[in-house]
């Protein structure tokens, strides 16, 4: 017996939705017949489900039929759209089973490849018809689920292809909520996961293509195309599948394999990495979460590289390779770039994601031949590690490889293979110069110039064979053919970039070379390259690298006014640049600080022309950070009135506190070579100020120098306990009142009443006096703060070639005494220091290395500085930072310590403020100290102390060599010439070239000599004389020892020859000369001192003294030369990345 049965209809019903959301086609016909049997009104529902049948037959067939069967299965799906409709336009149907019906009509016209039509068969605003669906709380068949999913993602596909991905993007934000929250259990069913993948890797790719580019590219987009792929990659096919699969879906326009969907994944990453439209830098979390996942989906692209690449045959490039080294090093240049911080990357920073780095790209390596691409890849990321010898060798190994295939490429095109483009070898040269002289010292100055010869060679060809071409009996022959092809014209950028690191390479051999007179030669060569670097227009307008460059060695030059208008054009241009970017406040806080080594320059071009109130007002410029100042051309007066504003509309000064507070231009976001620039700028002012108004007047404030280091080098990781512990040590309370008794009490304390009793400090009783420093004329040459006065008129007397000091200074004999009684108190246990430092050398610091650090320095100054502080960096193509290692960093902060505190004791010693002066050097014998410390933790050997690296830090017995050269000179100014020569021994002692104790102790020597200073120390001296004793005698027994030289020299005696005088006194006098000869000659022959005229006038009496008249007479003339044109400070004090800005 046959019946109805509408239970059994049901049950059927709910079969055939489990049959076809489990992709069970087979059983589709025979639920279709039983449903039809028991269930006749349901109608719809068994005409859909027969006709997704046959679409589904048709599709799983199509591949491996032919021609004439697939054109008569296209006729009888046709067949089936007027049933499909008519069956949709009865009335009585439920919403679900119309709704599965128009999917089904869009799937059939999608099958035959119809997507205009499946886009208007499907519902035209899926937000209305799942909102009609899921109102009244109905619920959804999971096969309706699965519609939702099926016609979305046909929806949107369709859409991409005929109307843009605007309406597909809407459609597919419609249906994504359906796909990560679905209300059955339909998720776990083959179909609805075959679907929901496709789906979202559609929405994804779809989403992330508008995002790269158009006016959706939003962040909006970005968000909704991350939040899609995010989706994908937590989906269940997905992670159960193989990533690196290559196989297409069987769905008419699928996305693509899931090889390719990560591709664009880690694309679209990419690009929201570069953009920066995603995430501004105050949202550390969501930056944090952005590269953790950044990651994730570069190891799953790598993977996918490396597994679905063969290594390919000798003379042929793995371009795929290469392509993905290219996308993940540029990505790194970003994070590895000034707006990313470590705490972005969570464990290990900035540096563990850049080793990450590196050995993806020794991976690389392994799955490609000899690719120059990944070499000089290699050579980008170790610099940024600062591991520049290892950079060098992967220079090395590129240049080798590409000179080699250049060279076979004359004789032979075919056996050459695929050349390296020319204007990429010239960057990379241009980029290994600049590097080699920036960060490097003599050893890399000489194989910077080996490039700078190759560089000019190659564009010296080019620029040959763009002019020219070889002709072979009037024809051209094959093998100009096969060298042309890859020889083109260099851009002007590139021209300019190669030629500025040429002009770069040969100033700094000029430095370093050891002949004097091929000096000249090389920095005329130097000048010639910079000019044609300058000679291309840069599309930002001047250039300001080259311009800095240019304007640095024109000084050296003493071409100064050339180098003054090449300055200031660059900063009027940089300037213009700036206000054209004015709203964004990083961009132009970074360029402020870059511009920091202009104005620098500018300030010493002018201090040597004698112009110190305009130099005073360049440095207030440069903090000031204003547009123009009054003596810029007069073109610009015009520009700098508009851009100047009140001083209460101006924003946050980049350098203020306040701004450090709020971020923009910190500590944290600054390269420590600009922190070195700053610095270095604000001790030039405080130069300038000491020769306007005196030392007093810029001891009052040098508090500003010590706050300023404070700021700048300060961890923001420690508790507020040590910032404030490690604050006190630098910076004066608030309560100071300013002046110098005041400055000097807070700087030092109260620690010489321990030692002296207030009676008996005659400072103290006279608070109220303030010494008198002899002021220098207007018309004098300035003097370097760290070296002695030269007096070509007045050679013989020691006191007139050294810095103002004792009779200055005013006070009584008393005074004087006690300043030596607090020399010999404070300087000679010194020695402790030093037997100290021979302990480093020799004794075993790996094994005590932290407790010789501990009691050594302050756990607080030796975790407090350069934390933050890790980057440096030069010009070149990538936009990485260089990254030192933390010791390095701390070394490199410690030594910037130590030379603010000799340049306090200079202005101390200068005011003839002898006690501060040596609490001073006493500070700076501290952070000496906590530099050995440091660099006994990493390596005990004598070498670790003597060598300075790289980065341009100096080394701990150069640090040593300034401390006691400083003392030196505070001995001398105190009148104990004797206690100076020990202090210029042990400074030679650890440093042998170093310029101002050589100076010094060659000085003294000559002294000797010409018996201006006795061979040996008198009884009657400093240390013999009692309080209230006058020191009169001793100065009258020094001035007739000098006058009855100064008569025997005039009667024509040029001083006791050996025949004459063969006494054991007059031969340790002829060795004193001798002596002092041979440390001037050498020492006048390196790069540190070539123009150092204080060395070369003690050279000229060295000459003198032994005869040599003429000699002596080129060098006074060679003095004159460079006194004339002299700086307040070096011309190296700008930076210490030399001519690279």
């Amino acid at each position: 017996m046959t019946g109805r049965n509408p239970e059994k209809g049901q049950r059927y019903i709910e079969s055939l939705d489990t049959a076809r959301c489990n992709d069970n086609w087979n059983d589709v016909p025979e639920l279709v017949r039983k449903v039809e049997k028991h269930c006749p009104e349901r109608k719809c529902t068994v005409d859909v489900a027969r006709a997704e049948g046959h679409v589904a037959a048709y599709l799983n067939k199509r591949p491996n039929t032919s021609s004439t069967g697939s054109e008569s299965t296209e006729t009888k799906l046709h067949d089936l759209i007027p049933g499909l409709l008519s069956v949709m336009g009865e009335e009585g149907n439920p919403p679900q089973d119309v709704f599965q019906a128009q999917v089904c009509l869009g799937w059939l016209h999608w099958a035959l490849s119809e997507p205009a039509l499946a886009a208007s068969r499907l519902p035209k605003d899926f937000d209305i018809t799942l909102h009609m669906l899921s109102g009244d709380q109905q619920v959804l068949s999971p096969w309706t689920e699965v519609c939702i999913i099926k016609g979305g993602y046909m929806k949107g596909s369709a859409q991409a292809l005929v109307s843009g991905s605007e309406d597909a993007i809407r459609t597919f934000k419609s249906v994504l909520p359906w796909v990560s929250a679905p209300v059955s259990n339909s998720p776990s069913s083959p179909q609805f996961l075959f679907w929901s993948e496709l789906l979202l890797a559609k929405a994804a790719v779809v989403a992330s293509e508008a995002a790269s580019e158009g006016p959706l590219a939003t962040k909006q987009t970005v968000e909704f195309a991350l939040k899609a792929f995010r989706l994908w990659s937590s989906h269940r096919n997905v992670k159960q599948g193989d990533p690196a699969s290559t196989a297409l879906s069987t769905a008419p326009a699928s996305p693509g394999p899931r090889a390719s969907i990560w591709q664009a994944y880690y694309t679209l990453l990419s690009s929201t990495l570069r953009q920066v439209v995603y995430i501004c830098p105050s949202e550390s979390q969501k930056r944090a979460q952005l590269t953790t996942e950044f990651r994730r989906v570069e190891t799953i692209c790598e993977n996918i590289v490396i597994k679905n690449t063969t290594f390919p045959k000798a003379e042929v490039k793995n371009r795929e390779v290469e392509a993905w080294v290219e996308q993940f090093i540029q990505n790194w240049e970003v994070l590895s770039g000034s707006e990313w911080r470590d705490n972005d990357f969570g464990e290990g920073g900035q540096d563990a994601f850049s080793r990450n780095v590196l050995d993806m790209l020794y991976r690389a390596a392994t799955m490609t031949f000899h690719s120059t691409l990944i070499l000089r890849r290699l050579f980008h990321v170790h610099a940024a590690l600062a591991e520049f010898n290892l950079a060098i060798k992967a220079l090395e190994t590129y240049i080798d490889l590409t000179t080699s295939a250049k060279a076979r490429a004359k004789k032979s095109a075919e056996a050459a293979g695929e050349l390296e483009d020319d204007e990429i070898f010239a960057r990379t040269l241009s980029e290994g110069i600049t590097m080699l002289s920036c960060f490097g010292s003599h050893k890399e100055a000489e194989k910077a110039k080996e490039l700078t010869d190759m560089l000019q060679e190659l564009l010296d060809e080019l620029m040959s064979n763009s002019s020219t071409t070889d002709l072979t009996n009037g024809r051209v022959s094959p093998e100009s053919i096969a060298a042309s092809s890859h020889r083109r014209a260099l851009s002007p950028i590139t021209a300019s970039i190669a030629y500025r690191a040429i002009g770069i390479g040969l100033a700094n051999w000029a430095r370093w070379t050891p002949i004097n007179e091929a000096r000249t030669d090389i920095q005329a060569d130097a000048l010639a390259a910079f000019e044609k670097s300058l000679a291309y227009e840069s599309p930002e307008g001047t250039d300001v690298a080259s311009s800095f460059a240019f304007g640095l060695l024109l000084a050296e030059t003493r071409d100064l006014n050339s180098a003054i208008d090449c300055v200031r054009a660059a900063l009027v241009s940089a300037q213009s640049v700036d206000a054209g970017a004015h709203g964004q406040s990083h961009w132009t806080s970074t360029k402020e600080r870059d511009l920091v080594p202009l104005w620098h320059l500018l300030a010493l071009l002018l201090s040597a022309k004698q112009d110190f109130e305009a130099a005073s007002k360049t440095c207030y410029a440069a903090f000031e950070s204003v547009p123009s100042v009054d003596f810029l051309h007069e073109q610009n007066e015009k520009l700098s009135q508009n851009k100047r504003q009140d001083p209460g509309e101006k924003s946050a000064h980049w350098l203020s506190a306040a701004a450090i507070e709020m971020g923009r231009g910190t500590p944290n976001e600054m390269e420590a070579r600009e922190k070195e620039s700053i610095i270095e700028l604000r001790i030039t002012q405080l130069a300038l100020l000491e020769i306007l108004h005196g030392p007093e007047y810029a001891l009052n404030h040098s508090e500003e120098l010590l706050s300023l280091y404070g700021r700048l080098f300060t961890n923001p990781e420690l508790d507020k306990k040590n910032e404030l512990k490690g604050s006190d040590n630098l910076i004066p309370p608030k309560s100071s009142a300013g002046t110098t008794r005041s400055f000097r009490g807070s700087i030092f304390g109260r620690r010489k009443s321990v030692k002296y009793g207030e009676k008996d400090n005659p400072l103290r009783a006279e608070a109220n006096i303030t010494p008198r420093v002899p002021s220098t004329s207007s018309g004098g040459v300035p003097t370097d703060p760290d070296a002695p006065t030269i007096q070509v008129t007045d050679e013989d007397q020691l006191a007139s070639r050294e810095h103002p000091h004792s009779e200055a200074a005013g006070g009584s004999a008393r005074h004087k005494i006690h300043r030596r009684d607090g020399s010999t108190k404070s300087i000679r246990p010194r020695s402790s220091d030093k037997s100290g430092h021979v302990s480093t050398h020799n004794g075993n610091h790996k094994t005590h290395g932290k407790e010789f650090a501990s009691s050594c320095c302050p756990p607080s100054n030796l975790l407090r500085y350069g934390l933050r502080s890790r980057s440096f960096r030069f010009d070149s193509p990538t936009s990485a930072l260089t990254r030192f290692p933390k010791v390095q960093t701390q070394i490199h902060a410690h030594g910037l310590l130590i030379k603010i505190w000799l340049f306090i004791a200079g202005l101390y010693r200068r005011a003839g403020l002898f006690e501060d002066a040596l609490e001073a050097c006493n500070e700076a014998s501290e952070q000496a100290r906590c530099v050995e410390a440091l660099i006994a933790e990493q390596d005990s050997s004598a070498r670790a102390f003597a060598d300075a690296g790289w980065g341009g830090t100096k080394s701990s017995d150069e640090l040593w060599g300034d401390v006691y050269a400083e003392r030196g000179h505070l001995a001398l100014a105190q009148s104990h010439p004797y206690d100076a020569i020990n202090h210029f021994e042990d400074a030679l002692m650890y440093y042998p070239d170093h310029p101002s104790a050589t100076v010094g102790l060659a000085n003294l020597l000559l002294d000797i000599y010409d018996q201006t200073l006795p061979l040996e120390k008198p009884e009657l001296d400093l240390d013999t004389i009692t309080p209230g004793v006058s020191l009169l005698s001793y100065s009258s027994k020094r001035k007739a020892s000098s006058q009855t030289h100064d008569d025997e020299q005039t009667n024509g005696n040029s001083g006791p020859s050996l025949s004459q005088e063969s006494t054991p006194e007059a031969l340790d006098r002829l060795a004193a000369r001798d002596r002092a000869y041979g440390l001037l000659s050498a020492l006048t022959k390196l790069g540190s001192a070539w123009d150092n005229s204080e060395a070369w006038f003690a050279l000229s009496r060295a000459y003198e003294q032994s005869g040599q008249i003429d000699k002596a007479k080129e060098v006074l003339w060679w003095c004159v030369e460079l006194e004339d044109k002299k700086p307040i400070r070096h011309w190296w004090n700008v930076g210490s990345g030399g001519y690279v800005l």
